[in-house]
């Protein structure tokens, strides 16, 4: 019998055929935001802790921390866990690799180490960090397919994920409802 793992591996394999900007839209936009949000919240302050240590290791650092996010939960950064949503690699329907969430976050990366330097230079940075990612959620909200373009970039797409843990909340707010 194949494990979870096995499972996950061939879930996916028909997303290397389906155009990446025209295709359906999988994932709530605002769960997306949401997810990003937390994600944002949690980064933060190891980054700010990396910047008081390692000065001059902030934006490396960062642009692992936030590859690692995703990598390590196989697709599901913490933000993504809470909200039910999962990333995967288009090519071959896989969760995706440090590589795909390097490419994919890196503009977060280089936002939120701007966030923690000072100067006249990383203000700019993270301006024109902030725009891009304004423009970004634009995407998420208006595309059909509800790319970004860190998800072109990174050959991945956002998913909605009914996990055990989404499948006990869903019930217990179902319990819960009035009649």
């Amino acid at each position: 019998m194949n494990g979870p793992q096995e499972q996950f591996k061939t879930r996916y394999p028909h997303l290397a055929k389906e155009p990446l900007i025209t295709s359906r839209k999988r994932g709530h936009a605002e769960n997306r935001i949401w997810a990003k949000f937390i994600d944002i919240c949690l980064v933060l302050p190891l980054i700010y802790i990396t910047q008081l240590m390692f000065p001059l290791l902030v934006l490396p650092l960062s642009i692992c921390i936030w590859a690692l996010l995703d990598a390590l939960g196989k697709g599901q950064s913490p933000g993504k866990w809470l909200l039910g949503l999962h990333t995967i690699e288009v090519v071959r329907g896989e969760a995706l690799k440090f590589y795909n969430g390097m490419i994919r976050n890196i503009v977060f990366a280089i936002f939120c180490t701007a966030l923690v330097k000072t100067g006249l230079f990383w203000g700019l940075v993270g301006l024109v960090c902030a725009i891009g990612i304004l423009l970004e959620s634009y995407f998420i909200l208006i595309l059909r397919s509800g790319i970004r373009v860190g998800d072109i970039l990174g050959y991945t797409r956002v998913f909605d994920y009914k996990d055990i843990h989404t499948q006990f909340i869903e019930q217990f707010l179902k319990k819960e409802e009035p009649q």
